[in-house]
């Protein structure tokens, strides 16, 4: 038997012992045997005191395992053939029970024993003052009153306290969270109705103007699906008609309003955060992603031709202390060139791949159209197009530069560029599925967004952008106290909230947070104290390693004109092994006549002998195809450990040291050693 049927067990004989002893004095107080009690019930009636037959319960019992599997199996096999339904509905083992034991955690399969087995050690089936097939009605036609029992919420249903996990270690200090606590008003939440109409009305913005037209009776604050309507307020009714008349028709529409309860925080945060959503239109932010950013308060870097935007991130969500804004401020950077401007010096770079060259630049790219602050993701470039090409609008033919010269007052200057396409799915009225909507869009008119590879590159690039998008804890402070304050002065934000029932506190939440005691690192030689902000970088080269991995035969590859390089290296490495606790014999060397791809991949297919541990090679520059080429047939084909070191980094006479002390501790833990460890409490 399993452990965990030992368990089942054990719990199940425990139970009958105390129910056995407590049904004894029961039945000696009471004057009555347990056989008195356990009257006889006739054959229609299901229950587990049924008294059968032993031919029956034989029966059953051979029948009903054989339908039953994993925990509802060991439980019936436990506790006996007594416990197994009736023969009459023994073909829906469905409508028994013991359905349930096999659904739901484990918690519950004990429970559902232990209730089975008191039953059965109480004993007993009470005798029945009436007769279980009379229907209700023939019970109210005598005379009795039929009452729905009490339904108990089940525990899996029933709302959850937040749980409040609280050390003790450590040193108490205060700090301050980017949460916005809102404010909730005494009587105000989301209460939920459905709306019935009658006639039926199809249109869905139809259904919506009719609850429009009893504002009187909803108020002007309320959110419709179709169907289900969120109020701020409770009604006085829970069922609730109102007159209306259908805008389509004019026809009198009779709505019936009921109430179906009043919802949690907890289940509302997505129509909470679709609240800041519209708040954030309320504020003219450009919404880019699922974050948010302000044109008017953008930083321009000229010498780069960028633009720094500065936007919030906002989340809201039921915590201990109610509901939080969670607040954070974030940075998008935007160029100042055009996608027709990246065309041209693609174009002047080859002509003959233009087309191909253009396509694995832009697709997947974001731009910007500033005439309406939006962004569109690339998703192909039709060169077939041009902004002389005609398109459907509101029922006449228009090119795309006349549709933004009477539009948005834009002349475009070149008619022959090819267009640009955004495929975008929507969801449309009286659409289960949503639908793809197409926008072309003209290259002189969209704007590049974020970095390309050359500027992430490039020191300059990044610390200019860095000024702007490196913000401290205090700048970070105000920057949400300024958006906090500034939602509450917008008077349609404010408003929106008020009519929810919202305040949004400017200042943000401190908690009691702990000092956790510093931690000690051991070493291979000795153990030191990890420091207030846990910065033991210079203990790492000043002790040896915790678990080392002696480098007895290992391959060194370089190619001929870094023959210098190659030398620093194997000197420092004599140098530093020892004061890092390592040995590192000498290297087989191996120089390559030219760095070319297909070299590296010769030699290591062919030229690493047996048993070598690992791989270095020291490569002229930084390569990406090189580089995966080696990666790629030392981990498929030829599994070894390697180490890719680039010639110019070995160049630094004062930082060659301190770069080779880290090349060989990156060696080691390649090879499964371990530079450092800390101490791990256990509770045995």
């Amino acid at each position: 038997m399993s452990l965990r049927a030992k368990l089942v067990q054990s719990i199940i004989e425990a139970s009958k012992s105390s129910s056995s002893s407590s049904s004894k004095s029961a039945s000696s107080s009471d004057g009555a045997t347990v056989e008195e009690a356990a009257a006889p019930t006739s054959s229609g009636t299901s229950g587990y005191g049924t008294q059968n037959t032993t031919d029956q319960s034989s029966s059953r019992s051979a029948e009903v395992p054989s339908r039953m599997r994993g925990r509802a199996k060991l439980v019936s096999s436990i506790l006996g053939p007594t416990h197994h339904p009736p023969s009459a509905v023994a073909a829906d083992v469905d409508s028994v029970p013991m359905k349930n034991l096999a659904i739901g955690s484990r918690g519950r399969l004990v429970q559902a024993v232990l209730s089975t087995v008191s039953e059965k050690s109480s004993g007993s089936v009470v005798p029945a003052t009436a007769s279980q097939d009379e229907s209700p009605k023939a019970s109210a036609a005598a005379g009795g009153v039929v009452e729905a029992p009490a339904v108990e919420p089940s525990p899996s249903k029933q709302a959850m306290e937040p749980v409040v996990r609280t050390g003790s270690s450590g040193t108490k200090v205060s700090l301050m969270v980017n949460y916005m606590e809102l404010k909730c008003t005494p009587g105000r939440g989301v209460f939920l109705y459905t709306v019935d109409f009658q006639p039926t009305v199809e249109s869905r913005p139809a259904r919506s103007r009719c609850l429009e037209q009893n504002a009187h009776i909803l108020g002007s604050t309320f959110t419709f699906t179709g169907e289900l309507m969120m109020l701020p307020v409770k009604l006085p009714d829970n069922v609730t008609t109102c007159k209306a008349k259908n805008p389509t028709n004019d026809e009198p529409v009779t709505m019936t309003i009921k109430f179906r309860g009043a919802q949690k925080m907890s289940e509302n945060v997505n129509f909470y955060n679709t609240l800041f959503r519209r708040i954030m239109h309320f504020l003219q932010l450009t919404e880019m992603g699922r974050k948010c950013y302000d044109p008017s308060q953008m930083r321009i870097i000229p010498q780069q031709r960028l633009e720094v935007w500065p936007g919030y991130v906002t989340a809201i969500n039921e915590y201990e202390g109610g509901l939080m804004l969670n607040l954070d401020v974030t940075h998008r950077v935007l160029m100042q060139t055009t996608v027709y401007e990246l065309m041209q010096t693609i174009a002047m770079a080859d002509k003959k791949m233009f087309h191909d060259n253009l396509k694995k630049t832009l697709l997947g790219m974001v731009v910007l159209t500033r005439y309406n602050s939006k962004t569109y993701r690339i998703d192909d470039i039709l060169f077939d197009a041009n902004p002389l090409s005609e398109f459907d609008y509101r029922g006449d033919k228009i090119t795309y530069a006349d549709y933004y010269q009477r539009q948005h007052g834009i002349k475009i200057q070149d008619l022959q560029q090819p267009l640009l396409l955004n495929r975008t799915e929507r969801m449309v009225a009286g659409s289960a599925k949503p639908q793809e909507i197409l926008f072309c869009l003209i290259p002189e008119i969209c704007f590049l967004t974020g970095l390309t590879d050359e500027m992430r590159k490039d020191f300059m690039v990044m610390r200019d952008i860095a000024t702007y998008t490196r913000v401290t804890p205090n700048q970070r402070l105000a920057a949400m106290q300024r958006y906090c304050e500034r939602v509450n002065s917008n008077e349609k934000a404010s408003k929106l909230l008020s009519d929810w029932g919202l305040e949004l506190v400017t200042k943000p939440k401190i908690l009691v947070g702990r000092t956790l005691d510093q931690e000690k690192i051991q070493f291979g030689n000795g153990t030191v104290n990890a420091g207030p902000n846990a910065d033991f970088n210079r203990n790492v080269t000043d002790y040896q390693m915790l678990e080392v991995v002696h480098i007895r035969q290992w391959v060194l590859v370089h190619t001929a004109r870094d023959g210098r390089s190659a030398k620093t290296f194997l000197d420092y490495v004599q140098k530093c092994s020892r004061a890092l606790g390592i040995d590192i014999a000498a290297p087989k060397t191996i120089i390559l006549p030219k760095d070319d791809q297909q070299e590296y991949a010769n030699l290591l297919r062919s030229r690493i002998p047996a048993g070598t541990q690992i791989v270095v090679l020291i490569v002229p520059t930084a390569r990406e195809d090189r580089y995966a080429t080696i990666k790629r047939i030392c981990c498929s084909e030829v599994p070894i450990p390697t180490q890719v070191i680039n010639s110019r980094t070995l160049m630094n006479e004062k930082k060659n040291r301190t770069i080779v002390q880290k090349i060989i501790m990156q060696m080691n833990c390649k090879l499964g050693g371990t530079l450092w460890g800390v101490d791990i409490p256990m509770a045995n």
